[in-house]
């Protein structure tokens, strides 16, 4: 949602998915809403319903039927996580959303880093989303790695979402991690375990994994 109270799950599909784009129940594979973040995230059951759902969409915009929305394709590679760390502690969130605003999409609520003394280190992690510049790179417009808001200077680094690490992205991080057993070397997809009882004998204790 772009603006407001994000609708109910169930208020979503029967006027966005059947009303307006026309798709019943069988065409949709699964519908989730995280309310903190405004965003309901829509997985449909094939390919080929992706490419009529898309199509129904740019159709649907024109006639400003999804004006309250913003849509995003799965396809989209314009989302990013951000570390901002601006030296004035007392320069408010909505300065630095502000700030944000006017070279990308921010996502939510900024979320602040604790050390581990529950501390904050002055440093803001966002969620956003590029926005296209066919002269940027990787066809987007990118925030600035430094700047000033009044006399306080502050800096900006990307977050790789798989390694957690800084100044690269996802698709450019050299790292595997496996998110199903946490361990390094390998992806989901290749991951040795696959079935209930090795997790089951983990949890029990009589069961470890490499890297541990």
């Amino acid at each position: 949602m772009r603006e407001g109270e994000p609708p109910r799950r169930r208020e979503f599909e029967d006027y966005v998915l059947f009303e307006v784009l026309g798709f019943t129940s069988n065409d949709v594979w699964c519908v989730q809403e995280n309310r903190p973040l405004k965003y309901i995230d829509v997985s449909l059951r094939d390919e080929e319903i992706y490419k009529r759902a898309s199509a129904r969409v740019t159709d649907k915009k024109k006639d400003n039927f999804l004006r309250d929305y913003e849509v995003l394709g799965c396809y989209n590679d314009n989302f990013r996580v951000v570390i901002v760390h601006l030296y004035d502690p007392f320069l408010g969130d909505d300065d630095v959303t502000a700030f944000l605003l006017r070279h990308v999409s921010v996502m939510g609520q900024p979320e602040k880093i604790m050390d581990s003394c529950n501390i904050w280190t002055g440093k803001r992690k966002y969620r956003v989303l590029l926005r296209s510049d066919a002269r940027g790179a990787g066809g987007f417009h990118h925030p600035p790695a430094s700047f000033s808001l009044g006399s306080s200077r502050g800096y900006l680094f990307n977050v790789c979402t798989i390694c957690d690490e800084t100044r690269h992205v996802a698709r450019e991080c050299r790292k595997k991690v496996c998110n199903r057993c946490g361990v390094e070397g390998h992806l989901f997809k290749g991951c040795k375990w696959t079935n209930i009882q090795m997790a089951r004998e983990y949890d029990q204790g009589v069961l470890r994994v490499d890297g541990e």
